[in-house]
């Protein structure tokens, strides 16, 4: 019995993480008001490798005229650094304007993010979320779950050993996710 049990949810488990892995590398990139960059490790150098790669995507964008204004979204971290501001002085040191970049200090999780951002912008507007391939899936989900399905997306080029951790990790996100919000 034990057996067939986990069995099965190794099955369910692969089938996931696989799904997780495929909907995460197939963006949706189309013309969008607001580009918004989920947020990740800082320090006092600045954003993690993994975060300046989500920026650098939201700058690829904004450049090539899909993102009209970028979403910087993060907490204050265990080190009382904010995410949000250390985000949106790595924009402006790429030269993105300023009346282009929106600050969410409150970005505390994914959902947090999602939540805070349908309330900075106008009731009507495109989203095009930005992270890494394995965070997708429970962006859209958590857009899905506030009345908001039709997101565009798109994953950073950043990858690193870590992701085996974060797909494993997202596999009981996800499942927060469905049964928590």
């Amino acid at each position: 019995m034990i057996k067939s049990i986990l069995k099965i949810f190794s099955i369910i488990f692969l089938i996931v993480i696989i799904s997780i892995s495929i909907d995460g590398h197939i963006d949706s990139i189309y013309p969008s008001d607001v580009g918004i960059v989920f947020g990740n490790k800082v320090s006092v150098n600045g954003p993690s490798h993994r975060l300046t790669s989500r920026l650098n995507k939201a700058i690829e964008l904004y450049r090539k005229g899909y993102i009209e204004k970028i979403i910087v979204s993060g907490g204050i971290d265990i080190n009382n650094l904010n995410e949000a501001q250390i985000m949106y002085d790595y924009l402006i040191e790429n030269k993105i304007p300023v009346n282009r970049i929106i600050k969410d200090e409150y970005g505390y999780n994914s959902y947090n993010t999602a939540q805070n951002s349908l309330e900075l912008i106008n009731k009507h507007d495109q989203i095009l979320a930005i992270s890494q391939f394995y965070h997708i899936s429970r962006i859209k989900l958590a857009y899905k779950k506030l009345g908001y399905p039709n997101i565009n997306y798109a994953h950073s080029n950043y990858y690193e050993y870590r992701d085996i951790y974060s797909i494993i990790r997202e596999f009981f996100a996800l499942i927060k996710y469905i049964v928590y919000y």
